[in-house]
């Protein structure tokens, strides 16, 4: 047996909205994404916290961009029954439309 220790990374975001924005800024998206273009935002949730809060950001700056970015959720809930599995299990299907601004 071995001893096997784990470490995690403890940075704490203090400014959420803010640092998505900063990041999708660097990726200097309206070179590559021209008006009108229909964008995905595929959105599994495991592991990701306050992704409603990312993806919100996310939707209103690709739509600042003159984008029409649309959400795909694409995780199910795997090694459960099919019925369930399709069932949309995290956040974001709770949410009114009018608060993500964009279509699923």
């Amino acid at each position: 047996m071995y001893r096997i220790r784990q470490t995690f990374d403890r940075t704490v975001v203090r400014d959420l909205p803010e640092m998505v924005r900063s990041e999708l800024r660097k990726l200097s998206l309206e070179r590559k994404i021209k008006p009108g273009h229909r964008v995905a935002l595929t959105a599994g949730s495991r592991g990701v916290s306050r992704i409603d809060v990312i993806l919100k950001v996310a939707v209103d700056f690709l739509k600042s961009i003159e984008a029409k970015p649309f959400i795909f959720p694409a995780m199910e809930a795997m090694g459960e029954p099919l019925p369930k599995a399709r069932q949309p299990f995290w956040p974001i299907t709770t949410l009114r439309k009018s608060q993500w601004g964009s279509p699923f």
